[in-house]
């Protein structure tokens, strides 16, 4: 479906699918090494000296991204905290618009338009939870 045909597309592939599931677990730990992998896939994939991801990886890393953000997003219904809950499901909903937008019309600014600050909030959150939790 999305061309995958090297050891290390798959391996790339299975790390961004099980490296989230820390997510669910440990959200901190978790989304800061699902963040960081997102960013290091085609990295890693150089490693392994087989040609990079392929054409249509960009479709399969948007994928891939909506799963562990997806994960943080669960994790984030969770909050007891209104403020924090209530704005995590705006800046989701607002990518999630930017995402289909761009995928329904090829028109690559939408991504810009609707930047992924969902991440970031959650990202912010759990950290103030973790080490700041009386704030």
């Amino acid at each position: 479906m999305f061309g995958l045909t090297t050891e290390g597309q798959y391996f790339v592939v299975a790390l961004r699918v099980l490296v989230p599931l820390l997510i669910l677990r440990k959200p901190l730990l978790g989304g800061v090494l699902a963040m960081l992998l997102d960013g290091a896939d085609v990295i890693i994939v150089e490693l392994f000296h087989q040609g990079g991801m392929g054409p249509r990886y960009h479709q399969l890393d948007k994928v891939l991204d909506l799963y562990y953000l997806g994960l943080e997003f669960i994790i984030s219904l969770r909050w007891t905290e209104q403020l924090a809950r209530t704005t995590s499901i705006v800046l989701f909903a607002y990518r999630m618009v930017g995402v289909a937008l761009f995928e329904l019309t090829g028109i690559r600014i939408m991504l810009f338009l609707f930047p992924n600050l969902f991440e970031n909030w959650f990202l912010f959150c759990v950290a103030r939870d973790r080490f700041f939790s009386s704030y």
